[in-house]
């Protein structure tokens, strides 16, 4: 009996920390704070604009079709977005494991208030879909 109790208590505390890892938002994810790991983000930080983020390689195509959408959705928003385009390149391999980029493209909308409010991994994010995010930051 005791050692049933031991178990279930175990099991109990277990539990609780799991979900007290799990609820804590992961960096570079929705829910955390922008990750200032480079100046172009660190600069964009401090003016109060919202931030969208794209994380790129040079031999991905998908990210050539995916910045050319961006280009068209942040034309209706005359400077009132910071826009950072990150490369994969010498230089930038710690700020990919920092955001944990795995996928590209990776696109990332920060808020006004430095928190990360949208990201989508190694998916083409079309520009209305890019308008609609961001309105809801605006």
């Amino acid at each position: 009996m005791l050692a049933a109790v031991a178990a279930v208590t175990v099991v109990a505390v277990a539990s609780v920390a799991l979900w007290s890892i799990l609820s804590v938002p992961k960096e570079g994810f929705p829910g955390s704070q922008m990750i200032l790991d480079h100046p172009a983000l660190a600069a964009a930080c401090q003016n109060g604009k919202p931030t969208l983020i794209l994380f790129s390689t040079i031999t991905c195509p998908t990210c050539v079709v995916q910045e050319r959408a961006l280009d068209e959705a942040l034309r209706d928003y005359d400077g009132g977005v910071n826009y950072v385009h990150l490369m994969h390149a010498n230089g930038t391999e710690q700020v990919f494991t920092d955001w944990t980029v795995l996928k590209v493209p990776t696109l990332v909308l920060v808020g006004r208030d430095g928190t990360v409010r949208y990201r989508s991994d190694g998916q083409y994010v079309s520009s209305d879909a890019v308008r609609q995010m961001l309105e809801s930051v605006k």
